[in-house]
């Protein structure tokens, strides 16, 4: 009788436990489906600025609006720490003047939105979170090289962007212990159900497994 009290326990408790992950991985879920969303916002909010300013919706980046705001949302907040007293107009042109630089070189919009930098006196502004910018490129590019993520172009690089603001906690998951198959694609199948995510679920999954590999 007590053996059957001890079995009992002990399923019990490795039930409560494959709940409490799986409560965690949906609230990740979530998380990081709420950060695409705040990505997606911001980059349409550049966009329109671009397209009332200078007559270019950026349409030709929609696809990747999702990672462009994922890139360009740690931007935002250094340039806001970095410059408070910026008016929303001037944080967006510099945000517009940094996205065009990195995004879409050699683009005649480019020019024009330097132009209009440097009339409003904010080359120093814009110059400095370019260069935060880029830092932030180059580091995430050596991040998704270092797990054998083949970055062939920029755009493969904006493809994965949209997690940047969410890598701390799904690493953090992935931390805390082993992670099955079936939390895996748990975690996958909500992201490849998002029409703003390009990444199919096999390159998520493959994705989540190098990053496993890679932290052991």
């Amino acid at each position: 009788m007590r053996d059957i009290f001890i079995l009992y326990m002990k399923t019990t408790i490795l039930i409560t436990e494959q709940q409490k992950r799986r409560l965690i991985i949906e609230s990740l879920n979530d998380e990081v489906n709420d950060n695409v969303t705040e990505n997606v916002s911001l980059f349409k909010k550049i966009a329109q600025f671009s397209s009332d300013e200078f007559s270019n919706n950026l349409g030709f980046l929609i696809t990747w609006g999702a990672g462009i705001g994922g890139f360009m949302g740690p931007v935002n907040s250094f340039l806001s720490g970095k410059y408070p007293n910026l008016s929303e107009t001037d944080t967006t042109l510099i945000l517009l003047g940094v996205l065009g630089t990195i995004f879409m070189n050699g683009k005649d919009l480019i020019f024009d939105v330097i132009d209009k930098i440097k009339e409003n006196g904010l080359i120093k502004e814009f110059k400095t979170t370019l260069g935060k910018a880029k830092d932030l490129k180059t580091t995430f590019i050596s991040f998704l090289k270092s797990i054998d993520v083949n970055v062939g172009s920029i755009m493969t690089m904006l493809s994965y962007a949209f997690m940047i603001p969410s890598l701390g906690p799904i690493i953090n998951l992935l931390q805390s212990g082993n992670v099955s198959h079936d939390e895996i694609k748990l975690f996958v199948s909500s992201l490849a159900m998002s029409k703003f995510i390009t990444l199919s679920s096999k390159t998520l999954t493959t994705f989540i497994q190098k990053l496993i590999k890679k932290l052991k």
